[in-house]
């Protein structure tokens, strides 16, 4: 008789841990599908401005989209679209953001917001190698905000910092 009730005890002791178990398992893809999620609007941006498809990016951007670009220069999406027209201005500001382990995703307390600090590197190979020569790298943050249950940029900072200051 006492083993029978050391058994069931022990048999009901486990069920909540192989419970909890599952649901942080669940809760882990969740996260993980919500990070892929982040950054495939992220890294859309500079696809679109790759392939100078105004059209995908008037649809990507919200209106009150803005555009920081080399820390004093801000462009609004129509502006944007304006400069992605323009070959000579495409041209120089093309670039590639990084998706690597270096990148770092972060979400608001309240999961409705989340930012994505990372580098960026010009398709230029000149310009890069000269950013590179100069102790500089790009850095790039991407500020998306979650509406109906969608994720939208809002906000991109893209500059050039040096190396050796952020030691």
């Amino acid at each position: 008789m006492i083993k029978s009730i050391i058994l069931f005890l022990f048999l009901v002791s486990t069920i909540p841990v192989v419970s909890q178990s599952t649901i942080n398992v669940t809760e882990s893809k969740k996260e993980l599908n919500e990070d892929s999620l982040v950054w495939r609007i992220a890294l859309s941006f500079s696809t679109i401005f790759h392939d100078a498809d105004t059209a995908a990016m008037d649809r990507l951007l919200p209106n009150d989209f803005m555009l920081q670009w080399m820390h004093e220069n801000f462009i609004g999406k129509k502006e944007l679209l304006n400069a992605m027209a323009n070959q000579s201005t495409h041209e120089a500001m093309e670039h590639r953001v990084e998706y690597n382990e270096k990148a770092i995703l972060r979400y608001s307390n309240d999961h409705t917001a989340a930012s994505i600090n990372t580098a960026f590197t010009f398709i230029d190979e000149k310009q890069t190698k000269f950013i590179e020569k100069s102790h500089g790298f790009g850095l790039c943050i991407i500020y998306l905000q979650k509406e109906n249950d969608q994720w939208i940029i809002r906000t991109i900072h893209l500059d050039l910092h040096c190396t050796l200051c952020n030691l």
